[in-house]
């Protein structure tokens, strides 16, 4: 229960931050979706060494350009 309280409580100021504006909630939504879709094609595709790179490559991005 520890771990559901600390994980929200980095969510919820950065889901509130991004909702302040239309353009912050749209790409909130989408990162969230691509997450979805990538760890899907993840447990599903035989070509996990390109996605493992492209997973890779997207924590990436995110870590110094969000």
């Amino acid at each position: 229960m520890e771990y559901i309280s600390a994980i929200l409580g980095h969510v919820v100021p950065i889901i509130s931050e991004a909702s302040k504006s239309q353009f912050g909630l749209m790409s909130l939504i989408a990162l969230i979706a691509l997450a979805i879709v990538l760890l899907f094609l993840y447990l599903t595709a035989r070509t996990r060494p390109v996605l493992s790179f492209i997973l890779a490559l997207v924590a990436i991005l995110l870590m110094f350009g969000g």
